[in-house]
């Protein structure tokens, strides 16, 4: 394997002398952007193609010397091997932004000297603008301007994103609506428990049960909102605090009609458990404190032994 990637490595490097030492083709303005391109595209290609057979250090050997060959063919000269990055990605971005940093018809038309000399400004100041923003506008900027075979910044990420996050699932919006309308389901956690999420309904009857429904009252109240204004609005889908389901569309209406129910009854249950609340207190203080006719029985029927008549001397005597 070892004397197969020497003889690759060596085949790479003479093939690359060769075309090295060939003299550039001087290409037509009009022309040039499109060969550049072309070009660059052609070698990606072949990049693609040898990084799955040999070693990645043939594939970077290769880059650079199609990017110093490519560079110098538009600028009229060519790079030293200390200029180029060791990666390759880090040098196909490099070259990237010198192909971005001129107009191809400007670079024809400056004499080799001149070119160099701003060849190096430019860069500087790229490099410069980069560091500053630490932002890929200058990359976004190089996709625009030269059709490479490279995709916007963003893209990748957001295809892998979203290839990773879950789908929502599927629920009946009515069923949902239904749970959160019955007063005790939705203190209880029930509506968690119907979307799939376990561990939050759990969560919710502890708390319901530990703080003596308070606690459910309290989350079972934002959760009813939170769901009676997705039926008010006829959305199709819910994702918020934690509850994620899609819905049909046939369902929509009924629930937006379920949701006018679930107001007056939110309202309702607003109203009524204060009061219920005030009742259980006035009946368990009722339990401990007796009232005035339970404390004279109580009092009557303990009467002590010694308050009984006794018989006095001259009763006993008769």
């Amino acid at each position: 394997m070892l004397w197969r990637r020497r003889v690759s490595i060596q085949a790479i490097l003479v093939h690359s002398m060769v075309v090295a030492a060939a003299p550039p083709r001087p290409l037509p303005s009009s022309e040039a952007g499109i060969d550049v391109a072309n070009a660059h595209s052609a070698m990606l290609d072949r990049l693609e193609s040898l990084a799955n057979h040999e070693s990645e250090d043939a594939a970077c050997l290769l880059l650079q010397v199609s990017a110093n060959r490519l560079v110098g063919r538009v600028f009229g000269g060519t790079l030293s091997s200390g200029e180029l990055p060791a990666q390759p990605v880090r040098l196909q971005q490099d070259l990237a932004k010198r192909l971005a940093a001129y107009d191809v018809e400007e670079a024809q038309a400056l004499p080799p000297s001149q070119l160099r000399l701003e060849f190096a400004e430019r860069l500087e100041g790229l490099d410069a603008v980069a560091e500053e923003h630490e932002d890929t506008s200058i990359g976004d900027a190089i996709d625009e301007y030269h059709p490479m075979r490279a995709e916007p910044h963003g893209t990748t990420k957001a295809r892998l994103d979203t290839s990773t996050q879950d789908e929502a699932p599927k629920k009946s919006k009515v069923a949902l609506m239904v749970l959160e309308i019955i007063p005790p389901c939705g203190q209880l956690g029930l509506d968690r428990l119907y979307l799939g999420s376990t561990k939050t309904g759990i969560a919710k009857l502890i708390v319901c049960i530990s703080t003596c429904l308070v606690g459910g009252l309290v989350w079972g109240f934002i959760d009813a909102f939170v769901v009676i204004m997705n039926c008010l609005g006829r959305d199709k889908s819910i994702d918020s605090l934690g509850m994620r389901a899609t819905f049909t569309d046939d369902e929509v209406e009924t629930a937006h009609a379920l949701a006018v129910i679930g107001v007056a009854i939110q309202l309702m249950t607003c109203c009524i458990t204060p009061s219920a609340f005030s009742c259980l207190r006035r009946l368990a203080s009722a339990e401990k404190k007796p009232g005035p006719l339970a404390a004279g029985s109580q009092s009557s029927l303990a009467m002590p032994a010694n308050a009984l008549p006794s018989s006095s001397p001259e009763t006993g005597g008769h």
